[in-house]
């Protein structure tokens, strides 16, 4: 295997080197958005595979103010679970749960978050929460549909959502304020101010957020907030920081068979985030250096108390020997882990670390005037308690015509168990790395002057050494036993119009030998946008077939689902906002026993200034 790894990875070399000494001229791009972008500040190396790309519009015209909810029916092949008008929770019960081409995990260890490139998870738990990341200071979402272990090492085997934080641009300040009220006695306020001068740039913001919730103890009260300082030190150095904050309370009101009596099922949970990052951009070179540190207290109701770490460092630089060619290379330093007691039991106690050191490097190659691109990377990853995990990927794209091209990809991803799994529930201090392989195809077709956007692709996930408990001897454990085997197909479709309206729709088609929660057979998602002077319209149906709610179970259900806002921007400070979800009062349960509210309507007003 080895060998084999190693030959990829000097094909590529040998075909960059013979050709450095060629000029062609560049009549086509893969994809414009992602090569004409600086990689290096943007996180990217794979134009192979695919992405799915939300920018700073969609996410205003969609009103979300939590990312998940944002991408809601956005993302082929991802479904988004829910139980209340604001918060996911924590827990038992909890919401916010990622399914992505049927991976996900419970909890949700297999698809990553991160901001700015930066992974964020809980040092012992390995997951992330989702009621830490809003949308206000993005200026874009990036999700991968699929293993992105090459750059982002563990928990990125199944895909991965980078938060792209915003960059003032214009000189002077601005900024906003946001306020809404509705059902279930849901409030919110949320602002931003922003500002630049010459060479020196930044934001903050802010956000307070409650609801009663539709179900008795459902409460959920939230206060939040994040910023950003950049500094052009010279024409090729910069320097930025970022910080982010959350405190959130949270209810679980119990499933329906056993609902809670009081408000005695708490969980109180603050996070914490901040990186430091220099980058560098030359003509023929761009990198970082990146100095992150993320972690958080949880008081849970169970008896949990934990404070957890994630620590690192990361650097790389790419360069360009000549316009048809770029080579990536990388390394990472992380240590996680964290402290943890219970109050209910004097005898537990948890102190450990985990550190793993990470190398990668990735060639891209373009042929034959731009039109083929060849791309092979490779990742080594080093655990303390696991040993060494090489991470390979391929890929290929053929630009058939200006509206044509197809790509495709090979690429393994993978997941270190995490503390919880080894030290805490069903332990087992054995437990090896979860992995994965994806066979994909696209085919993309822009047509009609660009305004229509065609996007079809097929996939095949296999994986084993999957991490499932499993009762030994009367005793529930931890096992690497589980397999995986998952194919589907993607579709994406937007049209706009001469006029200022466009519609989106995604179908999702997934087949898996074994059906895990939050997935669904058939998903259908329709958005349609119009703008008309002033006025803003924007609808969203969803349909899900054969949706599996609860892992373990044949009780399949369909669901239905239509959300709508409109906005009216009375001058150009002022705009009012009518949102209503859930308008075909459907009986909904993304999680197994804990109903979604019913109709539900949101009032607000924006001032900018």
């Amino acid at each position: 295997m080895k060998r084999k790894i190693h030959s990829i990875f000097l094909f590529f070399l040998g075909s960059s080197l013979l050709q450095a000494s060629e000029t062609l001229p560049v009549h086509i791009t893969l994809d414009s958005i992602l090569v004409n972008e600086v990689y290096a500040n943007q996180n990217k190396t794979s134009q192979t595979a695919s992405k799915t790309i939300i920018d700073a519009k969609q996410l205003e015209q969609s009103g979300s103010h939590s990312v998940l909810s944002a991408l809601k029916g956005a993302v082929p092949g991802m479904n988004i679970t829910e139980r209340n008008t604001m918060g996911y929770g924590i827990y038992t019960g909890a919401a916010g749960g990622i399914s992505l081409r049927g991976m996900g995990g419970s909890p949700m260890t297999q698809v990553q978050i991160a901001v700015d490139g930066v992974p964020q998870m809980m040092g012992i738990h390995g997951h992330h929460i989702p009621d830490e990341y809003g949308t206000e200071g993005l200026e874009r979402i990036e999700v991968q549909r699929g293993p992105a272990s090459l750059q982002y090492g563990s928990n990125a085997m199944g895909g991965v959502i980078n938060l792209v934080t915003r960059d003032r641009r214009t000189e002077g300040f601005g900024g906003r304020i946001q306020a809404e009220a509705g059902s279930y006695n849901t409030h919110r306020i949320n602002g931003r101010m922003e500002a630049r001068h010459k060479d020196l740039s930044g934001w903050i913001a802010g956000s307070r957020g409650q609801t009663d919730g539709h179900r008795p103890h459902a409460d959920f009260d939230q206060w939040s907030g994040s910023g950003k300082l950049a500094y052009k030190i010279s024409p090729h150095w910069n320097v930025a920081a970022h910080a982010q904050w959350t405190d959130f309370r949270s209810l679980d009101p119990g499933s329906l068979q056993q609902p809670a009596q009081n408000d005695s099922l708490l969980a109180e949970v603050m996070r914490y985030s901040t990186q430091l990052q220099v980058n560098n951009h030359y003509d023929n070179s761009q990198g970082l250096l990146r100095i992150f540190y993320n972690g958080g207290n949880h008081v849970l109701y169970d008896g949990w108390n934990s404070d957890d770490y994630n620590i690192g460092l990361l650097a790389q630089q790419s360069f360009t020997l000549h316009t048809n060619n770029r080579i990536h290379l990388g390394v990472e330093q992380r240590s996680y882990g964290g402290k943890a007691f219970r109050t209910n039991n004097a005898a537990f106690h948890l102190d450990q670390w985990m550190h793993q050191t990470g190398v990668f490097t990735q060639i891209q190659q373009h042929l034959f005037n731009r039109r083929l691109l060849l791309e092979g990377g490779i990742r080594w990853d080093n655990n303390t308690s696991y040993g060494s995990e090489w991470i390979p990927q391929i890929g290929a794209g053929w630009q058939f015509s200006p509206a044509w091209k197809l790509v495709a990809s090979h690429s393994k991803g993978y997941r270190n168990p995490t503390l919880r799994e080894l030290f805490v529930v069903m332990p087992n201090a054995e437990l090896l790395p979860e992995r994965l392989v994806q066979t994909e195809a696209s085919l993309v077709h822009h047509a009609s002057n660009n305004r229509l956007f065609t996007e079809l692709t097929a996939y095949h996930v296999q994986g084993d050494n999957q991490i499932i408990p499993i009762n030994t001897n009367g005793v529930m454990r931890y096992q690497n036993t589980g397999t995986i085997d998952n194919m589907g197909m993607d579709i994406h479709m937007r049209y706009t119009f001469g006029i200022p309206l466009s519609i989106t729709g995604n179908y999702t088609y997934l087949h898996q030998d074994k059906r895990t929660a939050g997935t669904a057979t058939h998903q259908w998602s329709i958005q349609a946008n119009q703008t008309y002077k002033q006025h803003n319209f924007n609808v969203q149906w969803m349909h899900l077939m054969d949706y599996c709610s609860a892992q373990n179970t044949t009780d399949f259900s369909n669901l239905f689902l239509l959300d709508a806002r409109y906005r009216c921007q009375i001058n150009t400070d002022l705009a009012f906002s009518l949102s209503g979800n859930n308008l075909l009062n459907k009986p909904i349960e993304w999680v197994k026993g804990y109903p979604t509210p019913g109709i539900s309507v949101l009032a607000g007003i924006e001032l900018r200034f």
